[in-house]
């Protein structure tokens, strides 16, 4: 019916698939049309609601760093020379968050546009609890705790030299 495609660089784009109604914004697509997938707009398919923190649209915008992982914490970001896992995508800063294991935490490092634990915005350099069943946000881009949680203990738990996060650009 769709599909959600990268092009590089952040940029995500939903393409209607021709097969059924699907909406954009609460606007009807017409039937092959590409519009910019953005996080903050609702997409429907046939009338069912694109998830927007599924974990696959999540990953698609994530790529491993230049930075040697520390045990027990991954550095999020945009800029792949600060981080171990980096956000693709515009609104996310250099050096956007840390995630730690013990205990499972996440903080800001006063990025520009924020990180959200559901509609709680937090506070830069205060380490708050990830809840496995809530979302994170970086800025416009939701990822859902337990991917955070998985990434975390696979890639900063002890395996990171076997684990990967999906390349950039892979559906």
């Amino acid at each position: 019916h769709a599909r959600v495609v990268h092009e590089g660089n952040g940029r995500l784009f939903f393409v209607d698939g021709g097969a059924g109604p699907s909406q954009a914004g609460g606007q009807q697509l017409a039937p092959g049309s590409k519009v910019p997938f953005e996080f903050r707009t609702p997409f429907t398919v046939g009338g069912v609601p694109v998830p927007l923190a599924h974990r696959a649209l999540t990953l698609m915008l994530l790529e491993l760093g230049q930075v040697p992982v520390t045990p027990g914490k991954l550095l999020l970001g945009r800029d792949p020379t600060r981080t171990n896992l980096v956000v693709h995508h515009p609104n996310v800063s250099g050096l956007h968050a840390t995630l730690a294991l013990e205990p499972p935490t996440i903080f800001d490092h006063g990025s520009t546009s924020g990180t959200w634990l559901g509609q709680h915005k937090l506070e830069p350099n205060r380490p708050q609890p990830i809840d496995p069943s809530g979302v994170i946000a970086l800025g416009p881009i939701p990822m859902q705790g337990s991917l955070a949680l998985e990434l975390l203990r696979n890639l900063a738990g002890g395996g990171a030299h076997e684990a990967k996060a999906a390349p950039a650009g892979s559906t």
